[in-house]
């Protein structure tokens, strides 16, 4: 803090010799520039951002990818059919819903692993092997959230105000955001 630059510079003036000088440096607080400081977008605009996220937000990335149908899958459908939606839609994962209520996510790792294993068949339920932990974003989350929601392992299902699905983010999305935006800089 300010106080204890001003009582350092005071014991170290009572060791100095006549002609000497002194520089004390006083700290500012952020508090004036706390708007600025912590707003993704002005760091990005002044240069002082290197993260290529940064000042976009989730809803931002689904305006310039376009919104394609989310494909969904309920949770008392059979299994068969989900193989049979995930090879169809060419996707990896599917958002598993519950009376349209986003409830977890079924990817063809878990549906792979579920049948080597013995814990399901083609006529298990959705409910029986999706995962119950996803991770969600909504349009107003930074997306600079996501490499750490990628990093993981995960995709980012995009849900709306009353909890269905709005959209999917992939990893491949990600990229062919950044590739578009590089290519109009």
């Amino acid at each position: 803090s300010s106080g204890t630059a001003v009582w350092a510079a005071l014991q170290v003036g009572k060791d100095m010799k006549p002609g000497q000088r002194l520089v004390t440096l006083l700290p500012d607080s952020v508090r004036n520039y706390m708007t600025k400081f912590i707003d993704d977008e002005w760091m990005q605009q002044l240069g002082f951002a290197d993260d290529p996220l940064a000042g976009y937000s989730i809803g931002h990335l689904v305006e310039q990818l376009g919104t394609a149908e989310i494909p969904c899958v309920d949770i008392e459908a059979s299994l068969g059919q989900a193989i049979t939606d995930l090879g169809r839609a060419k996707v990896s994962q599917l958002p598993c819903t519950d009376a349209g209520k986003l409830c977890g996510v079924l990817t063809d790792r878990d549906v792979m692993q579920a049948l080597l294993a013995g814990r399901a068949t083609r006529d298990s339920t959705v409910a029986e092997v999706m995962v119950r932990n996803v991770t969600t974003v909504n349009t107003e989350t930074r997306a600079t959230e996501l490499r750490e929601i990628f990093e993981s392992g995960n995709v980012a299902i995009v849900v709306n105000g009353t909890g269905s699905v709005g959209g999917l983010l992939s990893q491949l999305d990600l990229a062919r955001f950044l590739a578009e935006r590089s290519a109009s800089d």
